[in-house]
């Protein structure tokens, strides 16, 4: 007990023995008022102070007991996160609960319980690259803090307990989305391909599986995501790219885009100078909390510059000793590639074509992949039908730009009538189909470079250009060989065919 109480205490009972002693002495007049006030005053010095003792000690209990509710349920709540990782549950970020809790006299306490989630890296989330397909992903530790706070805590500081929940997957506490992680390969074993930035877009289509309508992405997560090779750390390039937070709701179908990529070519022979499509990898599902790896095959290209001419002498990779002519036509030439390593191609071939169609311009380059180990041969035209006997062949293995000197042909047409004047247009009746602007007939004659091929010639309007058979205009088919021109329909070039092309009339 304090001493200065024990003191006053002495004090009062001292006072009340004289008081006695002098009521023993007295009469039956009483206390005098005097003596009342000042018997209340000491009754008060002695009880307030240790009433105030009291309450604090109730208060100190009280608040003692809320801070063994919050420590109890901030250990609960790790403890469930623990059981849950346990399972392969890792839910992500930040999460609040609230629970109430029975006090004595039927009074609640509720408490707030929040739980964070804080990756501790070890080394970068790009790390799951290095794995491959079907194997085991990089661990990675999480740091989870709870922390609980309750009504009626006034300035009271909040309890908090931490804890690291590991191993799990390096890239994957994503609970409520999908992630694709793209693993790029230089196409020589598993070298990863760090020769350049590689840049790349996932975009999603809606396939509505069972008529639903398109549903709307939840916050924080996408169905368009652009990513680059490159390492933010230290901005090197990794050959890795990481597609996080992707809506994996049944029905969104991704497509994976290499455009923007330049030289970059991928093991197909697609690259941005082919106008068929830059490389791209479709009908890509995503599931929710697992990362999915895919490899793709990229590397820088082999530069081939593409020369035009009528007849080179010798190899094609020398220049022709007589003056090269360009293709008498503003058309988009294709360039076909073929390569054994082509396999899902019709008879090997990939064929490039330069954008802008009938009114675009020939092809200059081509990017070729750098790694096949046989020769590569290339031609203009698409694809097998205009194939030379002897095409001209590279070894895009060397890496270094070359340069070629492909051969056209010449379509030489004698062209009468009214419309014998105007502007002419060849219609490939190969594969792909492609349209050439012919020089306008002059003096009823007509002759431009084209590939190798079938095709049919119509005036510029789509008016078919006719010859007589039996005596009845027939739409014109020709054909362009090595060896000269003729008029056939038939699938493939007669022989021999040097023949004249004349008798054609344009309405």
């Amino acid at each position: 007990m304090d001493v200065g109480m024990a003191d006053s205490r002495g004090r009062a009972a001292s006072a009340l023995r004289r008081m006695s002693e002098r009521w023993r002495h007295r009469d039956d007049a009483g206390f005098s008022l005097i003596e009342c006030v000042v018997a209340v005053a000491l009754l008060v010095i002695v009880l307030v102070p240790t009433t105030i003792f009291v309450i604090e000690g109730e208060s100190a209990a009280s608040q003692a007991h809320l801070e063994s509710e919050a420590t109890t349920l901030a250990d609960q709540a790790l403890n469930g996160l623990q059981a849950e990782a346990a399972r392969g549950n890792l839910p992500a970020g930040f999460q609040s609960v609230t629970q109430s809790i029975d006090e004595v006299s039927s009074r609640k306490t509720t408490y707030t319980i929040s739980t964070t989630w804080t990756p501790i890296v070890q080394g970068t989330n790009k790390t799951i690259c290095a794995a491959g397909v079907g194997v085991s992903v990089a661990q990675q530790i999480w740091l989870v803090t709870a922390s609980v706070t309750w009504t009626g805590m006034g300035g009271q500081a909040p309890i908090s307990a931490t804890t690291e929940i590991a191993p799990g997957t390096d890239g994957g506490m994503q609970q409520s989305s999908g992630e694709l992680a793209v693993s790029l390969d230089s196409g020589v074993g598993t070298n990863i391909f760090k020769g350049a930035a590689v840049t790349a877009t996932m975009k999603a289509a809606w396939t509505s599986p069972g008529g639903e309508s398109q549903p709307g992405v939840p916050s924080g997560q996408y169905i368009s995501e652009s990513q680059t090779s490159v390492n933010t750390t230290n901005g090197k390039f990794d050959g890795c790219l990481i597609f996080q937070n992707l809506d994996a709701t049944p029905g969104w179908v991704y497509t994976l885009s290499f455009a923007g990529n330049g030289d970059i070519t991928q093991s197909q022979e697609y690259s941005d100078d082919n106008p068929n499509g830059a490389y791209t990898v479709q009908n890509i599902t995503l599931q929710v909390g697992v990362p999915q790896i895919m490899t793709v095959d990229l590397n820088i290209g082999t530069q081939i510059n593409v020369v035009y001419t009528q007849g080179p002498a010798g190899s094609c990779t020398s220049v022709p000793t007589g003056p090269l002519t360009v293709p008498a036509t503003t058309s988009e030439i294709p360039i076909t590639v073929n390569n054994t390593g082509l396999t899902s191609y019709t008879n090997d071939d990939w064929v490039a074509y330069a954008s802008g169609g009938l009114t675009g311009l020939p092809l200059s380059d081509v990017y070729l992949y750098p790694s096949y180990s046989s020769l590569t041969s290339i031609w203009l035209g698409d694809g097998q039908e205009s194939e030379q006997a002897s095409p001209c062949q590279v070894n895009p293995g060397s890496g270094l730009a070359q340069t070629v000197y492909l051969q056209l042909y010449d379509l030489d047409l004698g062209v009468t009538g009214a419309g014998s004047g105007s502007q002419l247009v060849a219609t490939d009746k190969g594969p792909q189909a492609g349209e050439y602007y012919l020089y306008a007939a002059s003096g009823g004659h007509s002759k431009t470079d084209l590939p190798l091929g079938q095709y049919t010639i119509a005036e510029s309007s789509g008016t078919a250009v006719t010859y007589l058979v039996g005596g009845v205009p027939t739409p014109a088919e020709v054909w362009v060989t090595e060896g000269g021109n003729c008029l056939s329909s038939a699938p493939t070039a007669p022989s021999p065919c040097n023949s004249p092309i004349t008798g054609l009339t344009a309405p």
